[in-house]
């Protein structure tokens, strides 16, 4: 089965991913490894990263405030790029007889 990248990857990352996958032999934990190591991939960590930037928000409605621009920034095709990162892990899932998605 071919799996095709939904993201331009740099020459460091192709590397990585590449002596990553020699090692643990494992696609899942290769892209695991590859979303904590180069931080990429996660709505939940676009609002986070957003948000919890310098200056941290002081008080509830300034956060409030944060993570309502934060939602209101995000643009067709990063909720396009999301649909297609679930659908390509419901494929895996059922692929591979896995009953688990992690969060998108």
């Amino acid at each position: 089965m071919a799996v095709k990248c939904k993201m331009a990857l740099t020459s460091q990352q192709r590397s990585w991913c590449v002596l990553e996958f020699h090692k643990t032999k494992s696609v899942v934990t290769v892209q695991r490894a590859f979303k904590l190591k180069f931080n990429v991939g996660s709505f939940g960590g676009y609002v986070k990263d957003s948000v919890y930037v310098p200056p941290l928000p002081a008080t509830v409605d300034e956060l409030q405030e944060g993570i309502t621009a934060a939602v209101n920034s995000v643009t067709p095709d990063m909720l396009q790029r999301v649909w297609s990162e679930l659908d390509y892990r419901i494929d895996v899932c059922r692929v591979t007889i896995r009953g688990h998605i992690e969060c998108v």
